[in-house]
């Protein structure tokens, strides 16, 4: 009898010391502050590799070991509680509530890479699939919208899609499940998205609108060109033959040069008062100070991130704040 006691008191502790370890280890607590926007309009701009939520961060690993297989993964920003929610090369993260909102890259043949749009818990269960062909992903007060994209190496000569191939490029809203999507704007081909203070910014050629995410209205805005960058008040862009930076200012309806003979910019991003940016290949960081218009160099690997309207650096899937004291 008293054999048969001390099991049921081991397995009342078992359990016990499992639900501690699952309380401490999963992201759904609800002390934790949830996202209304899933991540920042300038991190989808450089396709959305890291979101945040709380004091986790869920991230695309890209390179793939025996121990850290390639896919989406969460972590803790104190770098514990590691975790491998989808295996798969993975983009535009979006967190919302219990929910992190991903495109998962698959390839069909040799030329043919699709996207597709999945909604998965914060615990890695209830994976669905909600959209096909998605790209420039922004989940903001529950609604999604996306552009229709799809990669092919060399051309569509010869190519067979498996959705119309009209549909490269326009623009949709849906619901959080995927369900009742509307098409919000029609283009050919693909471009940018940018969704900022209630507006949806887009391109069609080299001409940028902006719709009202309300009322649907749309005006145009500016003409642009390569890595457009949408922020408060103003929208930048590279030059064509990437040697020079511009701002638009959307208020006064002006444009000027920022920056000359930077040199196949590859990476751009704004955060507050700085606009951070990539010169050609190395590690090499600009940081341009958008009001002196001067320009200052880090030396720093990893991309950068705006969370908090502060600039993070993401290297060796961690996340830091970035050090600005030159």
């Amino acid at each position: 009898m008293r054999r048969y006691v001390l099991l049921i008191v081991f397995l009342v502790l078992l359990v016990f010391v499992m639900l501690l370890h699952i309380t401490k280890d999963t992201p759904f607590d609800s002390i934790y502050e949830k996202n209304i926007i899933g991540n920042a309009t300038n991190n989808i701009s450089n396709r959305g590799k890291v979101a945040v939520q709380g004091d986790w961060v869920y991230y695309y690993n890209a390179d793939s070991n025996f121990f850290n297989p390639e896919g989406l993964y969460r972590i803790r920003k104190d770098n514990s509680g590691l975790a491998l929610m989808d295996n798969g090369s993975i983009s535009f993260i979006n967190v919302v509530g219990d929910w992190v909102y991903y495109v998962k890259h698959t390839t069909a043949g040799k030329r043919i890479t699709y996207s597709y749009l999945y909604k998965i818990k914060l615990d890695g269960s209830c994976k669905k699939k909600i959209a096909d062909n998605a790209s420039y992903v922004h989940v903001v007060d529950n609604k999604i919208y996306y552009s229709v994209s799809v990669d092919v190496l060399g051309g569509m000569d010869g190519i067979e899609l498996n959705f119309p191939i009209d549909d490269i490029g326009n623009i949709y809203q849906c619901d959080l499940d995927g369900k009742e999507c509307i098409k919000i704007a029609s283009r050919k081909d693909g471009g940018f998205l940018h969704i900022l203070n209630d507006y949806v910014y887009y391109n069609v050629g080299k001409h940028c609108y902006r719709m009202n995410l309300f009322d649907k209205k749309t005006e145009y805005v500016t003409d642009v060109a390569w890595h457009v960058i949408v922020s408060d008040d103003a929208i930048y862009y590279v030059s064509y033959d990437e040697s020079t930076i511009f701002k638009y200012d959307i208020v006064q309806q002006t444009t000027s040069e920022i920056a000359k003979n930077v040199e196949r910019v590859n990476y751009m991003i704004v955060i507050n008062d700085k606009l951070y940016y990539r010169n050609g290949i190395g590690n090499s960081l600009q940081v341009l100070d958008l009001y002196t218009l001067e320009t200052d160099e880090l030396f720093i690997s990893g991309d950068i991130y705006s969370f908090d309207n502060e600039p993070y650096v993401f290297y060796n899937n961690k996340l830091e704040k970035l050090d600005l004291e030159f």
